[in-house]
């Protein structure tokens, strides 16, 4: 029973964009997932696995994050904590490359600060938009079953939020500081909803996760690239083979020369 009320007003009104990069901005924390939930980056905690169902999974450079959305405690996740301080309680950014495989047209928690107290934070909202709830929401699309890549920001007050594109889609900024980092347990939950307004959630998958202390635009960010299909793999070494038998060939010409 949850927004509807808000959910109206921000989809007519979405605040004027402006950009707040930090060129001191450093990243702290790197996680890839290849078969592990640690940081490249070796001062880094590694993430906790929060999997009631024991169904969370690594499959090819993925984690698989699941459960079930009601009741809350059967939700699956990750944990970031930031107990030593690595990120600013005010100007931090995290970069997820990730996707939601369900519960389309409903609101599902990308990022809490609040360590499951509260209903406020960054969601897909039942539009399928970006929201920063209760705050702002946007206009710019996020698909069910499909790779996004999502930045948020906070610095300077304002809480951005941006997704997919080469930079220029930024689809939230907003004066707010409901995501500062101020809760006692330093905890940040990913995909995991507060035990408040319960069910707000989906199953999905993780490509990467960066976090930062400080504030990134997003043309900074090194986004992994997409891994090949098969049958791309296919086409690329049978390119990679026509190359190097017309150098074989190339080269047999000039030695009988």
């Amino acid at each position: 029973m949850k927004k509807f009320a808000y959910f109206a007003v921000a989809a007519m009104c979405i605040p004027a964009l402006s950009g707040n990069a930090n060129a001191s901005a450093t990243l702290v924390a790197d996680y890839e997932f290849n078969g592990n939930l640690s940081s490249s980056i070796a001062w880094a905690p590694d993430l906790v696995a929060v999997d009631p169902l024991n169904v969370g999974s690594f499959t090819g450079g993925l984690y698989n994050f699941g459960g079930s959305a009601s009741p809350t405690t059967s939700q699956g996740g990750l944990v970031f904590n930031n107990s030593s301080g690595l990120l600013s309680a005010t100007s931090y950014s995290i970069f997820l490359k990730f996707q939601f495989n369900g519960n389309t047209d409903h609101w599902r928690r990308i990022v809490d600060v609040q360590n499951r107290t509260s209903d406020n934070g960054f969601y897909v909202n039942p539009g399928n938009n970006l929201d920063v709830y209760p705050v702002s929401g946007s206009t710019s699309g996020f698909s069910t079953g499909v790779m996004h890549n999502v930045l948020l920001t906070v610095g300077g007050g304002t809480v951005t939020a941006y997704l997919d594109g080469n930079g220029q889609n930024q689809v939230i900024s907003v004066n707010t500081s409901i995501m500062n980092l101020t809760d006692p347990s330093h905890l940040i939950n990913l995909f995991l909803d507060d035990f408040v307004v319960q069910a707000e959630y989906s199953s999905g998958s993780i490509d990467q996760a960066l976090f930062y202390n400080g504030v990134v635009e997003f043309t900074d960010v090194p986004v992994t690239p997409a891994v090949p299909e098969p049958s791309t793999w296919a086409m690329l070494l049978l390119g990679f083979g026509g190359l190097g038998l017309m150098a074989y060939r190339r080269k047999g010409a000039a030695l009988a020369a």
